[in-house]
């Protein structure tokens, strides 16, 4: 009876060990190795979601390195960023790397430690498709060109992603 008994407790010990070694099913999160932000600036270089229709807009991505550590983000071509914007519905209107060459080689950004980079590109409110996008309410993104990044849905986020942006065009 105590050989039953003390099997009986080495299994409730290894089912202990075995449940806490799995954790609570929750997924940890993981500490962000960059923070990618965007801000929208007007053409007298002030931040701002409101703009004249016809005003050009300057799109400031920044990725910081949030680590003590140097850091390097591998992209598959010379391009480094992009800017995207979207009607209310989600409707990409304008790429800023639309119709734009790059090499296809192997491109590396480095990072010191804390270090933020700095991107920024004009926008003259014409689409894509050679109009101009009119008034209205519109999001824009920013992001680096890794290839996870190029593949990506605009309406995520992530480190190396900026949250979409809404401004508005009167």
């Amino acid at each position: 009876m105590k050989r039953y008994i003390f099997r009986i407790f080495l299994c409730l010990i290894a089912f202990a060990i075995l449940v806490n070694s799995c954790g609570d099913g929750t997924d940890q999160e993981q500490t962000p190795v960059f923070k990618t932000t965007l801000i929208l600036r007007n053409s007298g270089g002030q931040e701002t979601t409101t703009f004249t229709n016809g005003e050009q807009i300057t799109f400031v991505l920044t990725i910081q390195n949030l680590t003590g550590s140097p850091r390097t983000i591998t992209l598959p071509s010379s391009q480094q960023y992009d800017f995207l914007v979207l009607d209310a519905n989600n409707t990409l209107l304008w790429r800023w790397s639309e119709q734009k060459v790059f090499q296809p080689l192997t491109t590396y950004i480095d990072f010191a430690p804390s270090e933020t980079k700095t991107f920024q590109e004009p926008w003259n409110q014409v689409g894509n498709n050679g109009a101009n996008v009119g008034q209205g309410n519109f999001k824009a993104q920013g992001f680096i060109a890794t290839s996870s990044e190029l593949s990506a849905s605009s309406l995520t986020t992530s480190e190396t992603r900026s949250v979409l942006i809404s401004f508005v065009i009167q």
